[in-house]
């Protein structure tokens, strides 16, 4: 696994960003390389805004950004049956942390594998 995205609430404060409990209507995801354990990249989620589909569109963009495993609070079926048929892994972080202890949990083997429903 070489990038971990994590939905944040602020695109714009790195590691120190709150992480947003929800998957498909994060405000952005921030993208780590595993290797060196830094942000390499903010991405946007325009689709967090939608009236239905949000789930399914953010898996889509993390596709896009070449991410293997995303954490965040919680996900909707269609969002991890999406990022299921992407091999994107989900990953449930408690609420109320930031994207650096998000992150220290996920590398420390703390946090629990979400499964899509549907084969990939």
């Amino acid at each position: 696994m070489d990038r971990v995205a994590i939905s944040v609430l602020r695109d714009y404060e790195g590691l120190c960003a709150s992480m947003d409990e929800r998957f498909g209507r994060a405000k952005a995801f921030l993208v780590i390389d595993k290797k060196t354990g830094k942000a390499i990249d903010t991405i946007d989620n325009a689709s967090g805004g939608a009236s239905h589909g949000a789930g399914t569109a953010a898996a889509n963009l993390l596709s896009s950004a070449r991410v293997d495993a995303v954490v965040s609070g919680r996900f909707g079926p269609n969002a991890l049956d999406a990022l299921g048929a992407f091999g994107i892994e989900a990953w449930i972080a408690p609420p109320g942390i930031n994207a650096g202890l998000a992150l220290l949990m996920f590398e420390g083997g703390r946090l629990e594998r979400m499964e899509s429903s549907s084969p990939r």
